[in-house]
């Protein structure tokens, strides 16, 4: 999935997520606040994991990359 649409899901399906139950027990805002919050950290957890195996791969490529010119 796209790294926009992840930051935007989480937190929006927190919200919709935490409007039902808000209806459900009748505890505006409480579930939306929580459901938001939870949504976004899952989101931000999200886009840092996708970031770090990027930069991981990259930096594997360039130590493979040294290695066969040190060996030429």
């Amino acid at each position: 999935m796209n790294l926009a649409t992840e930051m935007v899901a989480g937190p929006l399906l927190g919200v919709l997520v935490g409007l039902g139950f808000d209806d459900l027990f009748d505890t505006k805002p409480l579930f939306l606040i929580i459901f938001f919050v939870v949504g976004s950290v899952g989101s931000l957890l999200r886009v840092y994991r996708v970031a770090k195996q990027s930069l991981d791969e990259q930096n594997a490529e360039t130590e493979n990359t040294i290695e066969e010119e040190e060996r030429h």
